[in-house]
């Protein structure tokens, strides 16, 4: 089984290193496609100040004159209005355009990097921008937990996995992996007054989350078995993880970088 997976791996250390070659040029696209957008942005922008500029023009004619008509007034006073919030959503809008491509100019740079340089040291492998750690020994979800965290990384989170992406060693192996998922029970809330409780018996739901705190995006129906998750020929099942005989192999993950620490 150790040599299988030996072997498994060396191929797929290759195809990842195409990949990621791959998702590094997606990556330049796309960065080309925001600093388009940013472009875009700020032209539009730059016609909401001078819409705000005419508009503050027209209103200070109309007083200068002594213009008496209210309603004309109003109106230039709500065009005003109009303008000077397409102004605060434009600015808003390209504030987070900017963040977007500042990320991908981020994530492009560590990619080449990657591509370039080691980014994993022997034993990882490197999938997506990620480090991935495959164990040849089984543990509980808690042990395996635990051994990630030795090795400043954690169990593996793949909801930026899509189906297509998901590594080929994982769609075709049916050994069942742990990893970053676990099942916790949610309380409802009084949200009149914001305060916890706990009703016996009824009211808690068993809600799925990620090691990193955030939410399952699909999660199963409440009555599954199993408290913890594994990975097995692609597919995310829940699995029991409350005794001491509930073992799997692991999958640890770190983003991958040259001056990542292992």
């Amino acid at each position: 089984l150790l040599l299988v997976a030996t072997v498994a791996l060396g191929a797929c250390y290759w195809q990842g290193t195409r990949r990621m070659q791959d998702t590094s040029r997606e990556h330049v696209a796309e960065q080309g496609r925001l600093s388009q957008e940013v472009s875009d942005r700020e032209r539009s922008l730059e016609q909401a100040r001078l819409e705000l500029a005419w508009a503050r023009a027209e209103l200070q004619r109309a007083w200068s004159e002594g213009n008496g008509s209210r309603a004309e007034l109003g109106r230039l006073g709500s065009e005003l209005e109009r303008v000077t919030g397409v102004l605060g959503r434009t600015q808003k809008e390209l504030q987070e355009l900017q963040g977007q491509l500042n990320s991908t100019q981020d994530t492009v740079s560590r990619l080449r990097a990657c591509v370039n340089t080691d980014c994993c040291p022997s034993g990882w492998l490197l999938y997506r921008g990620k480090g991935l750690f495959i164990s040849s020994e089984k543990k509980t979800w808690e042990g395996s937990r635990d051994e990630c965290e030795k090795k400043y990384s954690q169990l593996l989170i793949t909801k930026s996995w899509s189906r297509w992406t998901v590594p080929t060693f994982l769609k075709n192996a049916d050994i069942p992996y742990w990893i970053g998922l676990q099942k916790s029970s949610f309380p409802w809330y009084d949200y009149g007054g914001l305060e916890e409780v706990y009703p016996e018996g009824e009211g808690v739901s068993d809600v799925w989350f990620w090691v990193d705190g955030s939410l399952y995006e699909r999660p199963w129906q409440w009555k599954s078995n199993g408290s913890c998750a594994v990975i097995s020929h692609g597919n995310i099942k829940p699995a029991l993880c409350t005794g001491p005989k509930d073992l799997n192999f692991w999958i640890c993950e770190k983003e991958a970088g040259p001056s990542s620490p292992f």
